[in-house]
């Protein structure tokens, strides 16, 4: 029967094309009777046995295909599966079983349960034909499902569930009920139900306990010596009696009020230690109080919630994912002639990727009670917790084959090269207790001169305290890049792209060779738009982009307007779309208009400023004369194009289809060569076939429903649906590959670049947290304060390990991607001691790699480290460290072009090579002479330059550095340093959620703990207390009613649009706002102390007019309308000082900073004519290359005034004549209503 032999002359199993199997393979491939668990290691050929062991199965066994079963973890592998099944048939000459194994049950498990479902499902007590629910179907059912349930609650009136729904708040509710709901039928629960709220202890024992603990403690304290802390411990002693007299009813009292800190020895007793423990067993039961109301409310929603989503599905004749797992179980359960009559059917079962299965499944596997089930899995390749998978199942498995002696292990890897396996123990092999050392399978041999894997650390303090020149270069890294993106993770970005566009130009690998690999998809568009940048095409997959897509949205916003015209941000979305085509100011003037002439409604505006047939000369409405004498020339004949092709579609839509209306649009203002033309365009245009192949599909299932199906694109976008963009090859464009670990599972590529390491999980786990039995609670309170009630806290700490074993797991599957090359690049916190901060992936790659610690110097100077503790043949690593001084050499050459097939460059330097740092030597370069003497400007720059044309040139062009001012976080008498005070609260609200509580202590030392600062208690209740005062005042209220609030914003300004020779102007404000009435927020927050007398208005005025004036142009520049630029003193925050600037003001603006920026461009660079420490101090050019005497820097003089509006940006000592500079409007105010897209 066969074509080709079995065995080789020695008796070895051959698989296809004749390859022996190792002996480990064959132990799996010929072992096929009685149970088997093998473990097997990434890359080590596992997929070649499962699909061998069916061929013999079929060949040697004699079993028909049709009595196979095997089950993978997606519909792709199962594919994969079958398709290497029948090759491999074909090649033993078994033709017969190789056309049938189309009809093999090779399938998922939910493919299986859908299959034994259908066959038996009368007995399952379901509808033969039941439809398997779509996941965005399957959310909105669960969504009206438990808004019913909620109103229902609500409907009760009791007060007490009242109180306690509006603790939660809707959302949050919300999440709770569904997360737990999602948990517990993973776990095989149809109908889940919360276990009993048990409380750890009584009230009557813990007040028993505290109030002898209290009595002994202040019998001790009686006699000890006072001092502060005796007395307050001694007061709050006196508290505690009266809480116990009250029957342990706090009432008032906070928990420090009650509280014996840890301070002196008379607080170090066992004495103190059981007060303390007693004090918190009392909190512990009013947690446990509190829990007890708050599990009666949680299991009522979830209850009637899961009753009304089953009647929802019941009522489509319906089942969701996790329902065809529960009803097979029950099936098999409960019938078990049906689960012995599958188990004789199928002669052998076979699970792959079994380490990502759940109790629920385990549980249908051992229903069919088969004694020949074979399972394969890899511990550390279980990466769906997510999902509810639990890698314990897999763990106990293999600790029960094992003991049986049924256990097998495949270690070799045949996929990487050994000198990354090498480093892959080393860097991995620490975080686990399960690991298993890599074999290597390939006999590549080592690449001399070069390592096999990379490490790219980017430095996290890289934007804290730069040189002025860092400063500009940085901005350049910033550039191009997504708005929003922080300075490391552009760096970062910046830096992996310059490594694979100069390993193209070498030689070393193809664009196609390389994929980026990222935890998680949120940063992808920043590493996609870097290697843009460098002239790269991209292909990205995976992850939840696709209804983010600025191609989607654009046609999405189209499809909703026509649906409901009436709909004015939908009119105005696509007006500012390419399908419109309106700039900002036309847009804002549209927005204006209709809100005073047609009651905001946009289209009925445009309706009637451009009717069909054209109106009589002279009878247009008031609204839309005024449209079109405001409007210029282009936007008039533009919007009058777009609401004629408007009027033209709505009139058709009864006539079209969904996918019509979008492929009408899309033509008809030829958005596809617009979308062709962008980087990527072959993709982007993906998106939109994939969005017309969608809308096609709603209608078939829906029906003509333009509404509903504009409802599932916002609801998916909102939810962030794990949808992914449109798959697209590239045929002869070489495309760099995207991906989230989670979408390479199951891949490999030749060129691993895994970014972004510095990447975890969110640290705050679910509210509700079961485990068995065991019940834990995170229970709110007003005040933004939470309790722990019941098993929480060990539940709770139970999941977090859990969630950090997974995230090394990630990184272990991430990392077993690559072939021949591997490059990991993270941004890294280096603490004082030199140590890289091993909280995250690239502290836990530092301290397997490099031993934990970073020798700056050996990295800066040589950038390679042999390393391996420890070990006879040690890894070889190459090593980056790259900190601002390396800025500008992670930037493309400026004559980089795009990248076509076959034009790599042979023979150029070593990639890693362009990261070395870089620093500029001074040029004598006399005014005016050559391009302008830097490409970026920034608001610090020149006012620098204002101060002293000299010291900009020494510190931002020649790159000499400023002195360098350490940042201590203490002043020498001890007291907070002001550059701390500032960073740590600009960093606690930068953190903080605007529509919480205030933040309190406890936020202020996680943000000082960042900045390497400890605060005492006194100065944490202080910065909190500073913040919540700002929280409160009526500007900030203003943020929290925005339409739109970013903070920590990146901008830049062209001084000339265009002009690439002229420098652009950058920078970051700390928030800005869109408000609903159209007008722009800027507010910059200001630590510095000030007095209560002092002049505010004057204090902005003279040290910060020239930000207001950056500041109000980056929002014109943005298409805001109306910006109002606040400056928020932290110490006065009731007093902001406010200037209000209109559209009309951007020429004036914009003409002002060029008049500033005047004298650089000249390259006029004179010294002060007002030297002293203010300006001098720290000065490179002091006492050498500065012609003023050294005496004179160091007198005391005052400051030199900035520059009057009116007078140039020259120093005082008139650098040269500059062009006189109109004043600018001031208040000007728009149009009451006017709106803005920001």
């Amino acid at each position: 029967m066969t074509a080709v032999p079995l065995h080789d002359p020695e008796g070895r199993p051959l698989g296809r094309g004749g390859l022996a199997f190792t002996a480990e393979q064959a132990v799996a491939v010929l072992r096929r009777e009685g149970p088997m668990l093998l473990a097997a290691n990434a890359g080590s050929g596992k997929t070649a046995v499962l699909a061998e062991r069916f061929a013999r199965a079929v060949v040697e066994d004699g079993l028909d295909p049709g009595s196979l079963l095997a089950i993978t973890f997606t519909d792709k592998a199962a594919g994969e599966l079958r398709h290497r099944i029948r090759l491999r048939l074909a090649e033993l000459g078994a033709q017969e079983a190789a056309r049938a194994a189309d009809q093999a049950w090779i399938s998922t498990i939910h493919g299986f349960c859908t299959r034994v479902l259908r066959a038996h499902a009368a007995a399952a007590g379901v509808d033969p034909a039941f439809e398997v629910l779509d996941e965005s179907v399957a959310r909105r059912l669960r969504a009206d499902a438990f808004d019913a349930a909620l109103a229902a609650v609500l409907d009760t009136a009791d007060p007490v569930m009242l109180a306690t729904v509006a603790t939660w708040g809707a959302d949050r509710l919300t999440d709770a009920v569904l997360e737990v709901h999602d948990a517990l039928r993973s776990r095989g629960q149809r109908h889940p139900r919360l276990p009993a709220a048990v409380p750890r202890r009584t009230r009557a024992a813990a007040c028993g306990a505290l109030a002898a603990a209290r009595d002994a403690l202040a019998a001790e304290l009686a006699a000890a010596p006072e001092n502060a802390t005796v007395l307050q411990v001694r007061d709050a002693l006196g508290r505690c009696a009266e809480v116990l007299e009250r029957g342990g009813d706090l009432g008032d009292v906070t928990v420090r009020e009650l509280g014996a800190p840890r301070r002196g020895r008379a607080l170090q007793t066992p004495a103190a230690d059981a007060y303390r423990d007693a004090l918190a067993a009392l909190l512990e039961v009013h947690d446990d109080e509190e829990g007890v109301r708050h599990h009666a409310l949680l299991d009522a929603l979830l209850r009637d919630f899961s009753a009304r989503y089953e009647a929802a599905k019941t009522a489509r004749a319906g089942l969701d994912y996790d329902d065809l797992e529960l009803v097979a179980r029950d099936l098999l359960r409960d019938q078990p002639a049906i689960a012995r009559h599958l188990a004789q059917r199928f002669g052998r079962v076979m699970v792959d990727e079994f380490q990502d299965t759940n109790p629920r499944q385990l549980e249908l596997l051992e229903l069919l009670g088969h004694e020949d089930l074979f399972v394969v899995g890899d511990a550390l390749q279980s990466i769906y917790g997510f999902r509810h998978a639990d890698v314990r199942v897999f763990q106990e498995a293999r600790a029960r084959h094992r003991i049986a002696g049924t256990e097998a292990q495949l270690r070799t890897n045949w996929r990487t090269a050994p000198e990354i396996l090498r480093t892959l123990d080393h860097a991995l092999g620490h975080g686990h207790d399960d690991y298993t050392g890599f074999v290597a399978g390939r006999a590549d041999a080592a690449q001399a001169g070069r390592p096999a894997t990379s490490l790219l650390l980017v430095d996290a303090a890289v934007a804290e305290d730069p040189s002025p020149q860092d400063e500009d270069a940085l901005a350049a890294v910033v550039a191009g890049l997504p708005a929003g993106t922080s300075v490391p993770t552009a760096l970062e970005a910046r830096a992996v792209a310059r490594w694979v566009r100069a390993g193209v130009d070498a030689g070393e690998h193809e664009p196609q060779d390389v994929v980026l690999l990222l935890r998680a998809a949120t940063d992808m568009p920043v590493y996609e738009r870097a290697l843009e940048l460098e002239g790269l095409s991209t292909l990205a997959s995976g992850g939840r982009g696709f209804w983010l897509r600025q191609q989607v949205q654009d046609l999405t916003a189209w499809l909703a307007a026509l649906a409901n015209p009436q709909d004015g941000h939908a009119v105005l979305s696509a007006l500012a779309s390419p399908l419109g085509g309106i700039d900002p100011d036309g847009l804002a003037i549209c927005s204006s208009v209709a809100r005073r002439g047609t009651a905001g409604d946009v289209w009925r505006l445009l309706d009637e400023t451009y009717p069909d047939p054209p109106a009589v000369p002279g009878t247009p409405s008031p609204a839309a004369a005024d449209l079109r004498r405001r409007v210029d020339g282009p936007t008039d004949v533009a919007l009058a194009a777009f609401t004629a092709r408007f009027r033209a579609a709505r009139e058709r839509l009864p006539w079209l289809g969904l996918d019509e209306l979008i492929e009408r649009v899309v033509q008809e203002t030829g958005y596809d060569a617009h979308v062709l033309a962008l980087p990527g365009g072959p993709r982007r245009l993906a998106n939109v076939h994939k969005l017309m192949r969608l809308a096609a599909e709603h209608e078939a299932l829906a029906g003509r429903d333009l509404r509903s199906f504009i409802d599932r694109a916002q609801e998916e976008a909102q939810a962030r649906a794990r949808e992914p963009e449109a798959p697209v090859e590239l045929p002869g464009i070489p495309a760099v590959r995207l991906m989230t670990v989670h979408a390479a599972k199951g891949l490999e590529f030749p060129v691993v670049v895994a970014c972004d390491l510095a990447r975890t999980a969110p640290a705050v786990g679910p509210d509700v947290l079961v485990d068995g039995d065991r019940l834990g609670l995170r229970v709110p309170r007003h005040g933004g304060d939470s309790g722990r009630a019941f098993a929480f806290t060990e539940l709770d700490a139970e999941r977090a390990a859990a969630a950090e074993s997974e995230e090394r797991r990630i990184l272990h599957v991430g990392l077993t991607r690559a072939e021949r090359r591997l490059v990991m690049s993270a941004v890294a916190k280096r603490r004082r001691d030199g140590d890289i901060e091993a909280r995250k992936p690239s502290g836990w790659i530092a301290e397997g790699v490099l031993g934990s610690r970073v020798p700056p110097a050996e990295l800066l100077a040589e950038g390679r480290l042999l390393v391996g503790p420890g070990v006879d043949d040690p890894v070889r690593v190459d090593v980056r460290w790259i900190d601002a001084r390396a800025a500008r050499a992670v930037l493309p050459p400026a004559d980089a072009a795009p990248l076509t097939a076959g034009s790599a460059a042979q023979g150029a330097p070593d990639p890693l090579a362009a990261l070395a740092p870089v620093l500029a030597t001074v040029t004598g370069a006399a005014p005016g002479a050559g391009p302008a003497p830097v490409a970026h400007l920034s608001y610090s720059s020149l006012r620098q330059y204002a101060r002293c044309g000299l010291r900009f040139d020494l510190e931002r062009i020649a790159g000499l550095r400023e002195r360098e001012r350490p940042f201590r976080g203490r002043t020498a008498a001890g007291g907070l340093d002001g550059r701390a005070r500032g960073s740590i609260v600009h960093r606690v609200l930068e953190l903080h959620e605007l529509d919480g509580p205030p933040p309190g202590p406890q936020a202020v030392h996680a943000a000082a703990a960042e900045h390497e600062v400890e605060l005492r208690d006194a100065e944490a209740h202080a910065l909190a207390g500073l913040v919540g005062r700002a929280l409160a005042t009526p500007l900030l209220g203003r943020l929290r009613d925005a339409v739109r609030v970013r903070r920590e914003t990146s901008f830049t300004i062209p001084l000339v649009a265009g002009d690439p020779a002229v420098p652009v102007l950058h920078g970051v404000v700390d928030v800005v706002a869109q408000e609903a009435a159209g007008t722009a927020l800027v507010v910059d927050y200001k630590t510095d102390r000030v007095a209560s007398d002092a002049d505010l208005d004057a204090l902005v005025a003279d040290g910060y007019e020239l930000q207001r004036t950056v500041y109000a142009l980056a929002a014109l520049e943005a298409g805001a309308a109306r910006v109002d630029v606040a400056h928020l003193y932290l110490d006065r925050p009731d007093e902001p000082v406010l200037a209000s600037f209109a559209a009309a003001d951007a020429p004036g603006l914009r003409e002002d900073l060029r008049g500033r920026a005047a004298g650089i461009l000249r390259r006029d660079f004179r010294p002060t004519d007002t030297p002293g420490p203010s300006v001098c101090g720290g000065c490179p050019g002091r006492g050498g290359l500065c012609p003023v005497p050294l005496e004179r820097t160091l007198a005391s003089a005052p400051a030199p005034a900035p520059a009057p509006e009116d007078s140039g940006a020259a120093p005082a000592a008139a650098v040269g004549p500059a062009a006189p500079r109109p004043r600018r409007a001031r208040g000007a105010t728009p149009p009451p209503g006017q709106d803005t897209l920001f």
